[in-house]
């Protein structure tokens, strides 16, 4: 395939894509989404800014009015806790840029709230093509083939058309995007600065951290294997841009709203097994055996509550990290495979990262990690899959089969995904009022094997994604070799 046809088959991808994705954020109405209490939530922290009242302080108040108002009891924890970090509630008010507003205060009527929600939606939409656009044309000067990647990508996103454009994780893609293509660009310090933003925005990415260090060694150091002193030099700036980023972005939010900008990490901490969980799909399918599992509505969410329930939530955490230990084990023992002769003799790779150098490792690396976390995790939202859409464009395209299966088995995970939410999700909460309270019921037979079934597939996708890994640093020695170059390392040396 000569150039120009690769540039028109992207062309055309890119058409596809504006094309779907623009019906998606400004022709789909979803039944079901979360943007009306992202409204509600953005207008009270609009409010609160007015006043200079912390967004906290806010919140919890209006609750325990509301509480007072209609005579319930005083409202718990995870009822006057915000579960989201700062920089996610700064996000909220972007939207107010499409909201009228001619006398200067905005006050709560479904009009401003129906305007919030689709400004919301459209929003995101631009903010998703101006920067796969802008991505790719930037990846291609850096000899990425991006068609592949943006295929999957947009096919994906269709799928998850549901909470694409309807929660906030969409954004967490585009800064994974932006931390992975600077990595594998050799902008290490420019990498761990867009982590670092992405950790602000959700935890989970600062499992990443020691993925991104490794990543912006120099390629050289690396010597039969062990971490020299130029390594942990290189190691420890790193890490520093790291913190500094991270530190620059939350304190001006501690100094004006107070150390409750930390409650989000009481609130996850606290939470227990949410009911799309792989833990809570075992638990479900145990339960149709005889386990005396129940479902109950907390911290926003429903919940698998049973004997040992707690217990488990916390082992949770230890499982994961026992299976990120051992991914970041594979990982370490992939770079050590490198010829370390091949970097001194071949001047072209000499001054590389080594995420330069083997790319496809890192890319698949960073899938194995978020997709592990997902698997072990105590909750396993149908939006966490939204993460990975924009990065897939750093996916190089399949040379044989095999290589395409890891991205096939995400898009059935997708598919299964929105089978379980939102078509099937009347199946896995089933509510109804019984002596004047709700209850919940376990959910279908169906609706269980659905949420185990997909939990199987995304487990498999994490296998498939250390495979690759494996096999594309395999491909990575092959290209090293003395003599061998890449459009990644010419250019590179170049500079």
């Amino acid at each position: 395939m000569t150039r120009k046809t690769k540039t028109r088959v992207l062309a055309a991808t890119v058409a596809v894509f504006l094309v779907a994705h623009g019906w998606i954020g400004f022709g789909f109405q979803p039944k079901m989404s979360d943007t009306r209490l992202y409204a509600m939530y953005a207008f009270l922290f609009e409010s609160a800014a007015r006043t200079g009242q912390s967004p906290y302080d806010a919140y919890e108040s209006s609750r325990r009015d509301s509480n007072r108002a209609y005579n319930r009891p005083a409202p718990q924890f995870d009822e006057i806790t915000i579960e989201y970090p700062p920089l996610a509630l700064e996000l909220l008010r972007a939207a107010f840029a499409f909201v009228a507003d001619s006398s200067g205060t905005r006050v709560l009527h479904q009009n401003d709230i129906d305007e919030w929600t689709q400004g919301f939606r459209h929003l995101y939409f631009f903010m998703h093509a101006v920067v796969l656009i802008l991505a790719t044309l930037w990846l291609r000067r850096h000899g990425f083939a991006c068609t592949w990647g943006l295929a999957v990508g947009t096919v994906a996103g269709v799928v998850l058309l549901y909470v694409l454009y309807d929660r906030l994780d969409l954004c967490l893609g585009f800064l994974l995007l932006a931390a992975l293509a600077a990595l594998v660009t050799g902008h290490r310090y420019l990498a761990m600065m867009a982590l670092a933003a992405a950790v602000n925005l959700k935890l989970v990415p600062v499992l990443l951290v020691p993925l991104f260090l490794l990543g912006a060694l120099p390629e050289s150091v690396l010597t039969n294997g062990r971490l020299g002193r130029a390594s942990l030099r290189a190691m420890a700036r790193a890490l520093m841009a790291f913190a500094a980023s991270g530190l620059a972005i939350v304190l001006p939010f501690r100094l004006a709203w107070g150390p409750r900008v930390w409650d989000f990490l009481a609130y996850h901490g606290k939470r227990g097994l949410q009911i799309e969980s792989t833990w809570s799909s075992l638990l479900l399918l145990a339960a149709k055996l005889g386990y005396p599992a129940k479902i109950e509505h907390v911290f926003g969410a429903d919940e698998v509550v049973g004997p040992g329930t707690p217990t488990l939530a916390k082992a949770s955490v230890v499982v994961m990290l026992g299976v990120l230990f051992m991914i970041y084990a594979i990982v370490w023992r992939s770079i050590r495979r490198a010829s370390p002769e091949d970097s001194v003799q071949n001047p072209a790779t000499s001054r590389l990262t080594l995420a330069e150098q083997r790319p496809q490792l890192f890319v698949w690396g960073s899938f194995a990690v978020l997709s592990a976390a997902m698997a072990t995790s105590k909750v396993f939202s149908p939006q966490y899959l939204c993460w990975f859409l924009p990065a897939l464009l750093l996916v190089e395209p399949a040379r044989r089969i095999r290589e395409s299966i890891p991205l096939v088995v995400f898009l059935v995970a997708c598919g299964l995904t929105t089978l379980v939410y939102p078509v099937l999700w009347s199946e896995m909460v089933r509510a109804s009022m019984k002596e004047g309270q709700v209850v919940i019921f376990l959910p279908t037979l169906r609706a269980t094997l659905l949420v185990l079934g997909r939990n199987s597939i995304w487990v498999a996708f994490c296998v498939l994604a250390l495979i690759q890994l494996r096999s594309a640093n395999v491909v990575a020695q092959a290209v090293s070799a003395p003599g061998a170059t890449t459009i990644r390392k010419s250019r590179r040396h170049r500079r």
